[in-house]
């Protein structure tokens, strides 16, 4: 799988924000050297890693020379089910909300992750 350049995809990577990972994804993001692009910000009042916004463009930090860098190393749970290009999307119900990511950062993997980035 490669990073898409379609433009549907590059809609997302340009709006919104970037979207969560799961705390695995940013153990593996961390142990790639991708540390200094990821945040911990508040969702939901628990804290999480999400990658950080590009002030001068509003885009994702990881999206560069028109597509997604890290989409072969781990790319985040809501960028991946939110590909634009994908025909079988999920059912709105079925798409992972901030709300049930917080919940999966609400846990001892969560707070071990955050500690690991926070040491970086």
């Amino acid at each position: 799988m490669s990073g898409c350049m379609c433009e549907k995809c590059v809609a997302l990577c340009k709006s919104a924000g970037p979207r969560l990972p799961t705390p695995a994804e940013a153990e593996v993001l961390i142990e790639r050297g991708y540390g200094h692009q990821l945040g911990v910000f508040k969702v939901d009042g628990v804290d999480v890693i999400t990658p950080k916004v590009k002030w001068d463009t509003k885009f994702c930090t990881f999206f560069r020379r028109g597509k997604c860098v890290i989409h072969d190393v781990c790319k985040p749970l809501q960028c991946r089910v939110a590909m634009g290009c994908l025909e079988a999307k999920p059912a709105r119900d079925d798409y992972p909300t901030n709300e049930f990511m917080a919940q999966m950062w609400d846990s001892a993997r969560g707070r071990m992750a955050i500690e690991r980035l926070q040491r970086c």
